[in-house]
Parts: C-alpha cells; sequence; structure tokens
C-alpha cells in the first residue's frame, strides 16, 4: 500500500472531520454504546480548525483519498488518531504513527502520550505504549472510559 503523508491543510478540514466521525461511528461503536457515539461524534468545526493549527498535524493519503489523520502537540501530547473505516488494518495508522514519533524526537521531546479509547489501546501497546492507568471522562454528559498510555521515544 502506497502512503503519502502530508501537512495538514485548512482546505482538509471538512475531510477530516468526516473521517473522524466515521472511524468512530464505524470502529469505535464496537465498544461504545449508541449514545456515547452520539457525544463523541460532535465537532465545533472553528474549534478544530483551531486545534488542529495549533499542533502538528499530518494527514496520510492513498489513492488520492484522505486515509487517515493524525496530531501531535508540542509537548508530546498524541492528541487524534484516526483512520478512515475503509484503511484500517493497511497500515495507515501506524505509518502516521512513525511519523508522528519522528516528529516528537525533532521537537527533542523524550515522551509522547496519549489518551486512547477502549478500541484503540491494543494498537498503542502493540506499538510500545505502556499503560499509566484507566479513566472516566466525560464528554457532552456522557461518562467513557480511556486510558492514559506513555511512549519514551528518545
Amino acid at each position: 500500500m502506497s502512503i503519502t503523508i502530508r501537512a495538514f491543510q485548512v482546505s482538509d478540514l471538512d475531510a477530516v472531520i468526516a473521517l473522524f466521525q466515521g472511524a468512530v461511528r464505524e470502529i469505535a461503536s464496537q465498544d461504545y454504546r449508541p449514545e456515547q457515539i452520539d457525544a463523541w461524534v460532535q465537532v465545533d468545526r472553528a474549534a478544530w480548525e483551531k486545534r488542529l493549527q495549533e499542533s502538528e498535524t499530518w494527514v496520510a493519503i492513498h489513492h488520492h483519498q484522505l486515509a487517515g489523520f493524525g496530531s501531535i502537540e508540542y509537548d508530546g501530547h498524541l492528541d487524534m488518531l484516526f483512520t478512515d473505516p475503509k484503511h484500517q488494518r493497511c497500515g495507515v495508522a501506524t505509518a502516521l504513527l512513525k511519523w508522528l514519533e519522528l516528529a516528537v524526537v525533532k521537537m527533542g521531546i523524550p515522551v509522547m502520550f496519549t489518551e486512547a479509547s477502549i478500541t484503540a489501546k491494543p494498537f498503542f501497546i502493540r506499538h510500545g505504549f505502556q499503560l499509566i492507568e484507566a479513566q472516566q471522562v466525560s464528554v457532552r454528559g456522557q461518562s467513557f472510559i480511556n486510558y492514559r498510555l506513555h511512549k519514551v521515544v528518545m
């Protein structure tokens, strides 16, 4: 599979949001209730634009289609990593994660950390992240379990 990774552009915003919503609805729905999914997929477009522009955000392209995206903040926080459901288990998330790890190393940050969903936790563990703790979070009135994880990259 030929995957190209490039910097996020504002013109990608609507496609990135649609990919996020599709990934949560189709992939994460195996581990979360419908009302949790409905709360999770709500997006404030302006806030997302600001959030993605204020971090290192990268998109993965396969055959001229957006296949995934990921963002890392300047303190090593892996904020988002999502794959289009049609590209799941094809190496997209792995390619993006490797790219984001290199970005963290270039920033001189020794550890990257994230809060992973139940669905994503096994992926991160397979890629060398260590579990810190399970936690309860609230999103738009819905309670979720997710996992704080970290990985030493330097």
